[in-house]
């Protein structure tokens, strides 16, 4: 999987020499943050109440070839809390934390070049992969995951604003992809392998970030 990684970035480094080039560095990154909470009775007649928030930071070091084209390489860390409150007569707490790790390769095709205001399509591909972790995410119980790791191809469509010379702000919103991928589960001895399209269009998938040009 990081090969392709690697053979994805070259090619992408190859188009960049090709074209009528400017060459600048580009330092970025995005941030996003996401709350969901959830109420819903068990089979049992326990009510359950569940709150989700994840955080995401990716970093990247990008070339800028010319006013419409970007190539760069990005890292990400994800940091996602499960807090589970069962509703009783003794009232219990289930408290669950998981990170995710990637790297990956991207381009940038911007549009309207030479305006402050450009829209943009950002296709790329990254790889993620988890630590061990015990997750119990109701309604669907725990889920004891050893190992994960993912490969996806995405797209993502986005806005972006020259405040000067040297520096962009940026806002991006929805994702189409594909992933593929292994998760190893503690009663298996075997990894179950995965695949899909998968089409994003909700809060979870608005980043913001900020580049720095050189």
């Amino acid at each position: 999987m990081r090969n392709t990684i690697f053979y994805f970035f070259m090619l992408l480094c190859g188009i960049a020499t090709a074209q009528e080039s400017t060459m600048r560095v580009v330092l970025g990154g995005n941030f996003s943050m996401y709350a969901h909470s959830q109420s819903y009775l068990q089979d049992g007649g326990e009510q359950w109440h569940t709150t989700s928030t994840t955080v995401s930071i990716i970093p990247y070091i990008a070339l800028q070839a010319n006013e419409r084209w970007l190539f760069g390489l990005q890292g990400g860390v994800n940091l996602r809390h499960f807090n589970t409150t069962i509703l009783g007569a003794v009232p219990e707490k289930i408290v669950n934390k998981y990170n995710s790790y990637s790297v990956g390769a991207l381009a940038r095709r911007s549009f309207m070049e030479g305006k402050p205001l450009r829209f943009f399509l950002e296709p790329g591909i990254r790889y993620a992969w988890f630590n061990r972790n015990h997750i119990n995410v109701p309604p669907f119980g725990p889920l004891p995951i050893k190992e994960a790791k993912e490969l996806s191809f995405y797209a993502t469509p986005g806005i972006s604003w020259s405040v000067s010379k040297h520096f962009r702000v940026l806002a991006k919103f929805g994702n189409l992809r594909y992933v593929t991928g292994k998760f190893k589960y503690e009663e298996s001895s075997e990894p179950e392998n995965t695949s899909q399209f998968d089409l994003q269009m909700n809060a979870e998938t608005l980043t913001v970030g900020a580049e720095v040009r050189f």
